[in-house]
């Protein structure tokens, strides 16, 4: 099986880190994007949403990080990453749901305007008005523990970690900190930044994050 995508995707990361817990790094493998652009005729031929991550199982394609996440989960169900009742399940997929819509939506909305030469201020004042909103949201469904949901890792905790990389390095510079009057988000992030799971997926994050911005600066020396 393989995943396309790279782990600089925030959704890429997620699955990478389910699969890392899973032990399944030999049999679901991160692959590079064909043709290396996502509007490539190749791979647009494979993934007409032209979108990462996509999951390739034999002639079967599957888009979108948490359809991909539940078949992952459905064919491997060793070490599972949800809860075994319903409702804690329902709470996993509440906060993976909340992150996407409501802290990462607006976040990489914000990432993408720093790109643009005459941003649309107002529209960044409302993103980051959006961002705190759903942090302050975040931090009332989460437990008090040391993970997201329960007293274990789920998908919960792997949704939030590639976000929280992303916001601990450039929310503060958009006006807001991710920890400011949220001990529990605060306490989750100490208590799995201890682990080596978390610090492999830091790792990997940093050298995409390098060899992003060192292809950007190439791109505006040469311009």
């Amino acid at each position: 099986m393989k995943l396309y995508g790279h782990r600089l995707s925030p959704y890429v990361e997620r699955l990478c880190l389910q699969i890392a817990y899973k032990g399944l790094e030999d049999q679901i493998v991160l692959t590079p994007i064909p043709g290396e652009d996502l509007k490539s005729p190749e791979f647009l031929a494979i993934s007409p949403l032209g979108k990462i991550p996509l999951l390739e199982d034999g002639d079967f394609h599957l888009p979108e990080s948490a359809v991909i996440a539940e078949y992952i989960e459905e064919k491997f169900p060793e070490k599972p990453t949800l809860p075994g009742d319903p409702i804690g399940r329902a709470r996993v997929r509440l906060v993976v749901c909340a992150l996407g819509l409501y802290v990462l939506g607006p976040l990489l909305y914000m990432l993408g305007q720093l790109r643009v030469p005459e941003r649309d201020q107002e529209m960044m004042a409302e993103k980051l008005a959006e961002t705190v909103k759903g942090l302050d949201l975040l931090e009332g469904l989460i437990d008090h523990g040391g993970y997201m949901i329960g007293d274990g890792w789920t998908q919960a905790d792997f949704a939030a970690i590639p976000a929280f990389f992303i916001m601990t390095r450039y929310l503060a510079n958009l006006g807001a900190e991710p920890f400011d009057g949220r001990p529990k988000l605060a306490a989750w992030f100490a208590a799995v930044g201890e682990s080596e799971l978390f610090k492999s997926s830091e790792a990997a994050q940093e050298a995409a994050l390098a060899v992003f911005l060192e292809t950007m600066q190439a791109e505006r020396e040469a311009q």
